[in-house]
């Protein structure tokens, strides 16, 4: 697990943002590209620099310079990253306590004949004096500002400010702010949560169909009553949803348009226990052979009597012509 939080937490990126170029010099023969720039958020806070080096590159070594001293990497002990969207960069880290999370952290490249030529993401626009700067701060800028980061994520880096800027007084309080939130997001990354919201649309004004975007698809949801005046939901095609979290969010969005008794018809059904319902479907619908029973497992229908069911008490009942 602690493995795979590292690697989910290290994948969070910040492209720096684009300058001026100046021109490139004819000194040396060394180039490489910075081609993100991200925060490990495991244990010690660490910023980390992705480098792109050219082929033909003679740079020989990196130094980063920050609060805790110079440290020099040798290029040639370092390793191309294996996994994820920086998969064939190099990774150089910088390890940073909260408190000096206002310091910036200084990359140069190096060859033999001095600095090398540092080039921004695009590969065109080159660092003024060969030299790229990043801090814990400038993260947390980079997120707040982000209207595409997830919630998680944004809660992560306000936990994060918090903790960067405590007193002496309010550092143990801010830090399990902090954990919290960033347990929290790895969750959320481990979930596989696709969205934090949805927008439902009312399609015809009468508060009965509706349809909603997943995961850059459309889905119709239906409202309506029973014969015997009951209430449900149904959720076309909601075999291809397999995110709970985002089952729930669903779920509690279609609760705020009309709520759904409980099987005591005195209660009502809450998003977590539709979401243990949605799954039951989920699971009949992958091992259902092909016909009539799998078709109808696609669709999962929400109403009071449906409350607390399991996989076995549904096939029993498909079985007995229910």
């Amino acid at each position: 697990m602690k493995i795979l939080f590292s690697k989910v937490i290290a994948v969070v990126m910040l492209w720096l943002c684009a300058a001026s170029g100046i021109s490139a010099s004819a000194q040396s023969t060394g180039k490489c590209t910075v081609k993100g720039v991200s925060l490990t958020l495991t244990g010690n806070i660490g910023v980390d620099f992705f480098i792109e080096m050219d082929s033909q590159s003679s740079v020989t070594s990196f130094d980063l310079d920050g609060p805790q001293g110079k440290i020099t990497v040798s290029a040639k002990d370092l390793r191309p990253v294996e996994n994820g969207g920086n998969k064939g960069c190099y990774k150089l880290s910088y390890s940073v306590s909260a408190q000096q999370g206002s310091q910036r952290i200084t990359l140069r490249a190096n060859d033999d004949n001095g600095i090398c030529a540092l080039y921004r993401s695009d590969g065109e626009k080159r660092f003024e004096s060969d030299k790229a700067s990043f801090s814990v701060i400038d993260y947390i800028v980079k997120v707040k500002g982000d209207s595409r980061a997830r919630k998680a994520l944004k809660e992560l880096a306000d936990a994060l400010d918090t903790y960067v800027k405590s007193s002496p007084q309010e550092n143990d309080h801010a830090r399990e702010k902090y954990e919290n939130a960033k347990e929290n997001y790895r969750r959320m990354l481990l979930d596989g949560s696709k969205a934090d919201s949805i927008d439902i649309k009312d399609t015809d004004g009468q508060g009965r169909n509706y349809t909603f975007e997943y995961n850059a698809q459309q889905f119709k949801a239906e409202f309506s009553y029973r014969i015997d005046g009951k209430e449900n939901w149904r959720i076309y095609d909601s075999y291809l949803i397999r995110s709970r979290s985002d089952m729930i969010m669903i779920c509690d969005r279609l609760l705020t348009l009309h709520k759904i008794h409980g099987r005591d018809m005195v209660s009502y059904r809450t998003a977590e226990d539709m979401a243990d319902e949605w799954e039951i479907h989920n699971s009949a619908y992958d091992y259902l052979p092909q016909g009539d029973m799998k078709n109808h497992a696609k669709d999962v229908d929400f109403d009071p009597d449906d409350q607390g069911k399991s996989l076995g008490d549904f096939m029993l009942e498909k079985i007995k012509g229910k």
